[in-house]
């Protein structure tokens, strides 16, 4: 959960840039509040090149601060982006640079011929991308996005143009994703300045963005109830103290405390959003949630049994370790319980200013909390041949008294889905709510969709209504 908030602050920036009538050169700081706190700082500065492009280096940095047990975590997010782009503000290269509180990951690459073609480094290895570019989608750099909303206006014979659709080029999840965006015209403001409201995969809740008519940013808004993020320009660098942020605070609780029997209850807040799947079922705004999950056939095992940036099962290290673990043992089900105790012991530290750590990062550095947990579990689980996912959502904590935003595993054993918790133990899935999971699908789409299920839920009650023991 804290990577996803994380990525909401880092994705509220990211699109923003100062757009001159013609290339210049410009050199522009932007700073970001979040609930009244500077946490977000963004230097742009673009050249123009021979041809009428632009070079463009845009340097992020986040940071939040995370009260847990009496202690204080700080997470510090920064990155730095480089694009070249052609005298239409297309990319045609690319740099990004991404450092969480020191697990570096940087990506390369180039656009040409209706594709994206990258190469991710991390920890002394490299992954290739090829990314489709879908038909009429173009990969626009920071300035140009803007440009386009701008001039939109200024072309429609009313004033009030279609949407506007762009895309751009975002590292997500250790991976380079296309992140789709489409801003819509709402109004003129008194001032003349143009206000749009955009969506886009990384961040599908509503951000209002007030540009000149020429294209420069003035404000950026994200309104998710418990937090408010507004990011505007500034006169130079800004001293970052950091938001703070309490995940244990995110949604609260109502009714008796779940029991975890055989299927619990639940009535979420109107609009909010849970998913379907073997251990959960809704009915309006009534969900079901099964301690045990029912007999389910696997139709493909091969998604849940695959490497993905986060689950490096082929590392020959990891692999050696799981084989050690899994030699022998035949009953899947034992071994997956072995795989969970092993995962808890092998995890010595408990670190929650640890940023998206991988499995290998896990597995090396043996440190983490319930994200860093379940990516090894489920990598190990994989490696042993056990199909298994990532799953992501919210657990009822005895220890908080309210609903707090958790990883876990579930693994496909003997026909049917099993709850695997590495970092929280003892906790019956039926005191759990799945939002989605984080393995096995396209990155900007996971963390856009997770990010638009949270906010359904945050600064809002969900009501358990009793079960069946």
């Amino acid at each position: 959960m804290r990577r996803l908030l994380a990525l909401l602050f880092a994705a509220a920036v990211l699109t923003s840039g100062e757009t001159p009538q013609t290339p210049q050169v410009v050199d522009q700081w932007f700073v970001g509040d979040l609930n009244g706190q500077p946490a977000v700082s963004l230097h742009l500065v673009s050249t123009p090149v021979e041809g009428g492009g632009r070079s463009t280096v845009a340097e992020m940095a986040v940071v939040l601060r995370r009260p847990f047990a009496g202690k204080e975590f700080r997470v510090e997010i920064r990155q730095r982006q480089e694009l070249a782009e052609d005298d239409r503000g297309r990319i045609t290269g690319f740099r990004i640079d991404h450092d969480e509180n020191g697990m570096r990951t940087a990506a390369t690459g180039t656009v040409k011929d209706g594709k994206a073609f990258a190469e991710v480094a991390r920890l002394g290895r490299i992954e290739k991308q090829e990314i489709v570019l879908p038909e009429g989608v173009e990969i626009l750099g920071q300035i140009a996005g803007q440009e386009k909303m701008a001039a939109a206006v200024a072309a429609a014979p009313d004033g009030k143009p279609q949407p506007i659709h762009f895309a751009g080029l975002e590292l997500v999840s250790h991976r380079v994703c296309l992140v789709r965006s489409t801003a819509t015209y709402v109004t003129t403001e008194k001032d003349g300045n143009l206000r749009f409201s955009v969506v886009s995969d990384i961040l599908p809740v509503p951000t209002t963005a007030v540009v000149t008519r020429r294209g420069d940013l003035m404000r950026l808004m994200v309104d998710l109830t418990l937090f408010k993020i507004e990011v505007r320009p500034a006169p130079g660098p800004v001293a970052l103290l950091g938001a703070q942020v309490d995940a244990t605070g995110l949604v609260g609780s109502k009714g008796p405390a779940p029991k975890g029997g055989a299927i619990e209850l639940y009535r979420l807040p109107v609009d909010g959003s849970v998913t379907d799947d073997e251990f959960q079922n809704r009915n309006a705004e009534i969900v079901s949630v099964m301690r045990e999950a029912q007999p389910t056939p696997l139709a493909d095992p091969a998604p849940f049994l695959a490497r993905e940036p986060q689950l490096e099962i082929d590392d020959p290290d990891l692999r050696a370790w799981v084989d050690g673990l899994a030699a022998g043992k035949t009953d899947k089900l034992d071994l997956a319980e072995d795989l969970r105790l092993a995962v808890r012991s092998h995890i010595t530290t408990r670190d929650l200013a640890t940023a998206d750590g991988t499995a290998l990062d896990t597995f090396r550095n043996r440190k983490g909390d319930c994200t860093e947990h379940a990516n090894l579990l489920c990598a190990a689980l994989r490696i042993a041949g056990i199909p298994a996912r990532v799953d992501i959502g919210v657990v009822h904590s005895v220890d908080h008294g309210a609903w707090v935003g958790h990883a876990w595993v579930s693994a496909w054993i003997d026909g049917r889905w099993r709850h695997l918790d590495a970092a929280y133990p003892g906790v019956a899935r039926s005191r759990y709510l799945r939002l989605g999971s984080s393995t096995g699908q396209d990155g900007a789409k996971t963390a856009g969709a997770m990010i638009a299920a949270l906010a359904s839920l945050m600064g809002r009650e969900i009501e358990s209504l009793g079960g069946r023991p």
